[in-house]
């Protein structure tokens, strides 16, 4: 009997993480080719594992992009940004540099999206990191958990 509760709580998540981003365009980014690329570095995290930070679901993708894959990355999340109910970005160049936007809550949850493009930065490691977190965390709360 543990054993199917455990099953069925792992199908939950499984749902539950899939249907968080259902609607965003940066979905279409996570679940692509992207992440099984040779240069790049994708993690999802869900359950227990974010308790401590007040979160439900983490995913984010990590990678050095080509133009095309730029272009892109950065279309999805502004076209998700142009729904944010509040946005902090940083252009440079005509391109967002940085990107914190926090979209409107599902199921009570807050839902975030972090965008970062260092490949046209000099003396900078060259790469593009896309994070998504939602749960119940706070702007500020993520806030800090970044700068550390």
């Amino acid at each position: 009997m543990r054993r199917i509760l455990m099953i069925f709580i792992a199908l939950m998540v499984v749902v539950l993480s899939a249907h968080a981003q259902t609607g965003l365009n940066i979905a279409s980014i996570f679940d692509g080719s992207y992440s099984t690329r040779q240069d790049a570095t994708s993690v999802q995290f869900s359950g227990s594992r974010l308790k401590d930070f007040k979160l439900s679901l983490s995913r984010s993708l990590s990678l050095t992009p080509s133009a095309a894959d730029t272009r892109q990355i950065e279309a999805a999340v502004l076209r998700d940004a142009a729904h944010a109910v509040s946005k902090e970005e940083v252009r440079k160049s005509g391109h967002v540099y940085y990107g914190f936007y926090k979209l409107s809550p599902v199921g009570g949850e807050n839902r975030y999206i972090f965008y970062r493009n260092n490949s046209n930065q000099t003396g900078s490691d060259g790469r593009l990191t896309l994070i998504y977190l939602q749960g119940r965390a706070t702007a500020a709360e993520l806030k800090r958990m970044f700068s550390k």
